[in-house]
């Protein structure tokens, strides 16, 4: 083996493994380490597996071919015809290769070692491309800062540590939106919690809106105009998390950030064939919650009322961009019954196509014990809610009443939009679409002596006898009856319900984060909008105001807003070494806290 070799293509997936050359050096050694000492450090670190292999194999190709091209180009691109009045990125979607997270067996190796703490760091390093001199020269250091230990575990994983922290960056790829998201309004709402709140809000939007400018080599994926990224550890694009931070941007009066966002979107399914769970390569394998329609519908008539002279265009917009997109997403992706779709039930459950661990997992993410196979721990992720124990550990085996609603909901923006365009067949088609899922839902998800919705094990036909706020999901998109709604409300309630608002479900031992006393923004929201639907006004708004009140509390007690609350205690959730640690921020939790305030409780707001 030649050895001024490039580390990255020695390594290479599909590559066997080098032959591991004997050097005199040694832990603890006087002696400076060799040449070949680095060589047979590098060599005993990587361990091959052959199964793992075929998968990572599988894996990246199909993840290069979704990188390189544009699966729909027969579809209107947004230069073409935008819902924004800005022009596009010029040269935004230029395909780049895979990232080194993807590919790269070091750093999947620094994970299976637990060298850092949060494996996402990994996931979105690039390598530095040093020549061979330097990477040996980086290789010499790191064994030196590693001769004093003993242990060879600890060896390894503080080498790994100075290797890569010499060998890899993380490339400039967000960069600042400027006079875009300034703050604009202030709240008088008579609670000077409640108004620092919202005004924390109003400075956050500015910092959480990135113009993304992929790196060769990088991982983040490219969008026509600025992304929202939900702020900590995602920086990133995600796809439900931008519809609940959407909430707020409308309450607030930005509705071209909004318009930005489905565009985004649109793009993706153009280009993908769905929407992606991020923005990041490692993402193309699975998508998230399907919100797309109604992000459509919600800034298109937004977008109607603000210009309602500009009609015309934006039912152009409407026909020839955005209905046929989301049809694509629903129709090839989300109703493909090799992976997504239930036949034999009419329901829907997730998927992935790699079964693999996920790069950007946390060190307290145990793949292995999170699912019966990678492709379940994947396919929670898809869910959203990851974890919990309603998906028994098997994901791709579950049909919830948070995906099945959503797929209602598109099925019912589709009858919709067909029928604003005048195409009455398709109009037919989904609404027959919509009312079947209907009866799935009330045939398989619905327990009537509990009175509430819950999830369907499609491998044993059986109920999952868990209590979760998902339940008010069928409320939201008006997929329940009166009778169904009002179960829900009278049984639910009283167990969920807490002073800083609804429980995830309840099981208050899970480790789980979308267990127990969690309280998660879009469970808020679909709960209260799906209470105000079917006339529970009062509790809609006691929810709201308990909520609401709760994000204030935190961030008068920490000075931030965060991804998730503990609605018991009314604080931020404690540190716990079964989940990583609650991010701040945050998207989210800022977009429902101003929906709720602005649509639920009318506080009102005034220009600044």
């Amino acid at each position: 083996m030649p050895k001024n070799f490039t580390l990255f293509k020695i390594l290479s997936i599909g590559m066997p493994l080098f032959i591991a050359l004997q050097g005199e050096w040694a832990v603890g050694s006087p002696n400076e380490p060799t040449e070949d000492c680095v060589y047979k450090f590098l060599s005993d670190l990587v361990v091959s597996d052959a199964h793992s292999d075929i998968e990572m194999r599988k894996a990246t190709q199909l993840i290069d071919l979704r990188k390189a091209g544009i699966l729909y180009p027969e579809t209107l691109s947004v230069e073409a015809l935008s819902i924004s009045p800005t022009i596009p990125t010029a040269n935004w979607c230029s395909p780049t290769p895979l990232s080194a997270g993807l590919v790269d067996p070091l750093l999947e190796c620094a994970r299976s070692l637990n060298a850092f703490n949060d494996y996402k760091i990994l996931s979105d390093l690039r390598s530095k491309n040093l020549s061979s001199a330097e990477l040996l020269i980086v290789g010499q250091n790191a064994l030196r800062s590693v001769e004093k230990e003993t242990v060879l575990l600890e060896c390894q994983r503080n080498f790994l540590k100075h290797y890569i922290g010499e060998a890899y960056e993380h490339p400039v790829e967000l960069l600042p939106v400027k006079d875009l998201a300034l703050p604009k309004f202030k709240m008088n709402s008579g609670d000077t919690k409640i108004d620092a709140a919202f005004q924390y809000t109003e400075n956050t939007w500015e910092r959480l809106l990135k113009q993304p400018k992929p790196a060769r080599g990088g991982s983040l994926l490219p969008a026509p105009y600025p992304i929202l990224v939900p702020a900590g550890r995602f920086q990133e694009a995600y796809y439900w998390d931008s519809y609940f931070g959407m909430k707020g941007l409308l309450a607030t009066g930005r509705l071209e950030i909004a318009q930005m966002q489905v565009e985004n979107f649109l793009s993706s399914v153009r280009m993908y064939g769905f929407v992606p769970n991020g923005g990041r390569d490692y993402f193309l394998s699975r998508s998230q919650p399907p919100f797309l329609s109604s992000m459509v519908r919600e800034v298109y008539d937004a977008s109607i009322q603000k210009n309602p002279e500009q009609k015309d265009r934006l039912k152009r917009w409407l026909k020839e961009r955005a209905y046929p997109l989301i049809k694509l997403d629903y129709v090839r992706f989300w109703m493909d019954p090799q992976k997504r779709f239930n036949v034999k039930t009419g329901l829907n459950h997730h998927w992935d196509d790699i079964n693999l661990p996920r790069p950007e997992r946390h060190s307290a993410d145990n793949e292995v014990a999170l699912g019966k196979e990678y492709r379940d721990v994947r396919a929670g992720a898809e869910s959203g809610l990851d974890f919990t124990e309603v998906f028994e550990n098997q994901a791709t085996h579950i049909a919830g009443p948070l995906l099945n609603s959503m797929l209602y909901k598109t099925e019912k923006d589709l009858s919709w939009i067909a029928h604003q365009l005048g195409m009455n067949a398709e109009r037919d088609q989904f609404n027959t679409a919509a009312r079947n899922r209907k009866r799935a839902i009330s045939k398989f998800l619905w327990n009537s002596p509990k009175g509430r919705f819950e999830a369907y094990h499609l491998g044993t036909n059986r109920r999952v006898n868990i209590l979760s706020s998902e339940t008010f999901v069928p409320l939201f998109v008006g997929a329940a009856s009166r009778i169904q709604a009002q179960s829900v409300r009278n049984g639910t309630l009283p167990i969920l319900e807490k002073p800083g608002g609804l429980m995830a479900t309840e099981l208050v031992s899970s480790i789980h984060q979308w267990d127990g006393n969690n309280g998660w923004a879009p469970l808020q929201v679909m709960a209260i909008a799906g209470l105000n639907r079917y006339g529970f006004k009062a509790d809609a708004v006691r929810i709201a105001t308990k909520w609401v009140n709760a994000i204030a509390q935190t961030y008068a007690d920490g000075g931030s807003m965060y991804e998730r609350l503990n609605v018991e205690t009314v604080k931020k959730p404690a540190l716990d070494s079964n989940k990583y640690p609650t991010q701040e921020g945050f998207l989210w939790t800022n977009g429902s806290f101003n929906w709720a305030a602005i649509e639920i409780l009318k506080y009102p707001i005034a220009d600044l």
